[in-house]
């Protein structure tokens, strides 16, 4: 289904040049009118059962002329401006793509018996939980390091932050003012459609990785239950735009997290293979053990350690009944974050992944 839009403004030449760029880079995924003149413009609206509506300041929007399934915004000057005379403001000056993440944004608010756009078909996604028991072991960096690796070998890839203090912007960047937050509030107010609402809150690092902006509180992510968790991932398999989803996960002894546990097709638990984080590791697998024995939730099957920031010196890699071991990468030292990244997403040991898929 494509969405249906209708603009109107004045500048005759602005309307040429967005509807040409649009034609040529969405049109699979829109469906675009233009006009100059308000009344012409209402006709249309109720004609063509536009689902957005945007509109220059330089026209009166009366409430009473949009249908009821119609999201209207007004298309400003600035980005910095939200809202104008109490309705969403959308900046007319900016990218065809994040016009385009305007514009899915508006519509996830009223649509409701869309699932998805189309995506890569017969796409089967494999979901990979990176976690670890112990701190300082770098799990958030090998979980954006995985991420990076299969964006490389051309794979549709999206990294999911479910760490409570987690922050992918130390990883990934684009440009955009949406977060995470934005999916979090739809979840809660339970407004609008969580799959166009991911869609045009999903953002494209340069690396081919995409990735949901940190929320600006902690407080915020702190909201999300397991249940939208799933939720959130389950919608992303759906979509069919994703072959693998990478999760970087806090580690919880919570019954509940078993359920997220569940959705994985691999949770790979990190180490580094100090005497203390090979101590937590055990106590964890022990227990999270005995509570897959409680729930009948079969997780260990599909678990392995990859142990990371490993020394020869204070490291050593432990046998846990029934885990198996994908490998190791060595500590790097003096490293920025970005360069870290970089080199650790050459590293062979990712390959696993892509080969998990392929078999």
């Amino acid at each position: 289904m494509k969405i249906r839009v209708a603009i109107l403004d004045r500048d005759v030449r602005y309307l040429e040049k967005l509807m040409s760029a649009f034609l040529k880079d969405y049109f699979e995924k829109i469906e675009i009118y233009s006009f100059t003149n308000y009344e012409n413009a209402i006709e249309g609206i109720t004609n063509e059962k536009i689902n957005v509506f945007l509109t220059s300041t330089d026209y009166e929007v009366a409430s009473e002329d949009i249908p009821k399934n119609c999201e209207v915004a007004y298309l400003v000057d600035t980005k910095d401006i939200e809202t104008y005379k109490g309705i969403k403001a959308v900046c007319k000056y900016q990218t065809v793509e994040a016009l385009y993440k305007n514009i899915v944004n508006l519509f996830s608010n009223v649509a409701t018996d869309i699932t998805a756009f189309a995506g890569l078909a017969g796409n089967a996604c494999n979901v990979y939980g990176f976690m670890s028991a112990s701190g300082g072991t770098g799990s958030s960096t090998a979980a954006a390091a995985c991420a990076m690796h299969l964006a490389k070998a051309g794979k549709k890839v999206v990294y999911l932050n479910y760490e409570t203090l987690g922050d992918p912007n130390l990883y990934f960047s684009a440009q955009g003012s949406e977060t995470f937050r934005d999916v979090i509030f739809a979840l809660k107010s339970k407004k609008g459609n969580l799959a166009l609402k991911l869609a045009a809150t999903v953002k494209r690092d340069k690396s081919g990785v995409e990735f949901f902006a940190t929320v600006p509180l902690a407080l915020d992510f702190a909201e999300l239950t397991v249940k939208e968790s799933i939720d959130i991932i389950k919608t992303l398999k759906d979509s069919g735009s994703y072959e693998y989803i990478v999760v970087d996960m806090d580690f919880s002894l919570e019954k509940d997290s078993l359920m997220l546990m569940n959705e994985l097709n691999e949770l790979i638990i990190i180490s580094d293979g100090s005497p203390i984080s090979n101590s937590k590791l055990k106590r964890a697998i022990d227990s999270l053990k005995i509570i897959e024995e409680q729930m009948e939730i079969p997780i260990f099957k599909n678990t392995a350690i990859l142990y990371n920031r490993f020394s020869s010196k204070v490291s050593s890699k432990i046998v846990l009944d029934g885990i198996k071991e994908l490998g190791g990468i060595k500590r790097y030292e003096g490293y920025e974050e970005a360069a870290l990244l970089e080199e650790l997403s050459s590293l062979p040991v990712f390959d696993v992944f892509i080969a998990k898929k392929e078999s």
